[in-house]
């Protein structure tokens, strides 16, 4: 149950009992996963989830993507939250790009991407770098073979120099990439 607490997301704290024989139990659901997986959607499992790990919402994004969830109604609010507390300026640039690259790794990484920016997460993350992302048609038209790097530039390509440059100092890009994502747009 304390391992079912600090989960990120109710669908995601779910278990069953093991038996000493390999019998299976009941479920156990002390967050009301279940019917939020029927719903389909992401919600945080407690008010403090995303000013305790703000990696959490770039998550949220990821899945609500890849599954096609829809992320529940109070997540603005909490995520004002956690800006207010000072919890995206506590985090590391290296733990937040990694949580990005992995959003970007995935299929749907346009929708997600859009929700990122709908939800103020990019924002959050560098002030101002939600207006100069590219919309979700942009990146969807994008060849789906392309590398992170080129992922990074365009995600950065509309965006003034100053602005990319901040955000590659936050999230600490290497000097390759900072050299391809800073140039000229």
């Amino acid at each position: 149950e304390q391992d079912l607490a600090r989960r990120d997301f109710t669908i995601h704290a779910m278990a069953r009992r093991i038996g000493p024989t390999g019998r299976l139990g009941g479920l156990l659901d002390l967050y009301g996963g279940r019917a939020d997986l029927e719903k389909k959607k992401m919600r945080l499992l407690h008010e403090a989830s995303l000013a305790d790990d703000p990696t959490r919402a770039i998550r949220a994004a990821r899945y609500a993507a890849r599954l096609g969830f829809q992320i529940e109604g109070s997540f603005p609010e909490r995520l004002a939250a956690a800006r207010s507390t000072g919890a995206f300026r506590s985090i590391s640039g290296d733990r937040l790009r990694r949580a990005l690259e992995e959003l970007l790794h995935e299929a749907r990484f346009p929708e997600a991407v859009a929700s990122l920016v709908r939800h103020g997460v990019l924002d959050a993350i560098v002030g101002g770098w939600g207006g100069g992302a590219p919309g979700r048609a942009e990146l969807a038209a994008l060849p789906k073979e392309i590398g992170m790097e080129e992922k990074w530039t365009r995600l950065l390509a509309g965006a003034p120099p100053e602005l990319r440059r901040s955000v590659a100092a936050r999230l600490n890009f290497s000097h390759k990439l900072r050299r391809l994502t800073e140039g000229p747009a």
